[in-house]
């Protein structure tokens, strides 16, 4: 099957993740790893190493760890937002902020890190079958 941006829905999805905490870092991880339909091909500690890397390669969704504030998380996702093929954005906050995506369609979503370990694994599922 062929979702609307021409993903294979049978094969793996490509995930990087940008935090420069290693308990965020690992729990993203963990949690990617233990749905198989998803693999992690990257990990970023900054905007500037995260932005090269979805130049580089091309991730299917990219998942912004909870240590920038507002403002950088919504330059960084417009910035990734802008490049051919942009992969999905799921942003891990510590507050429910959603203004970076009030004009985005599809499942990009903002997580609060007091529920990302019940409502990652939901999203991730949304984004597959997207």
């Amino acid at each position: 099957l062929i979702s609307e941006r021409g993903i294979m829905q049978n094969r793996q999805l490509r995930v990087l993740i940008v935090s420069r905490f290693g308990a965020h870092q690992k729990a993203i991880q963990a949690i990617c790893a233990s749905l198989p339909q998803f693999t992690i091909i990257e990990t970023a500690s900054s905007s500037r190493q995260a932005l090269e890397m979805v130049r580089n390669s091309l991730p299917d969704l990219f998942i912004t760890g909870a240590n920038l504030d507002e403002n950088q998380v919504c330059e960084l996702i417009s910035q990734v937002k802008k490049m051919p093929k942009p992969p999905f954005c799921i942003a891990l906050t510590l507050s429910e902020f959603s203004n970076c995506f009030d004009q985005q369609l599809g499942p990009d979503q903002v997580i609060s890190t007091r529920s990302f370990g019940s409502k990652l694994p939901e999203i991730l599922n949304e984004v597959y079958v997207y």
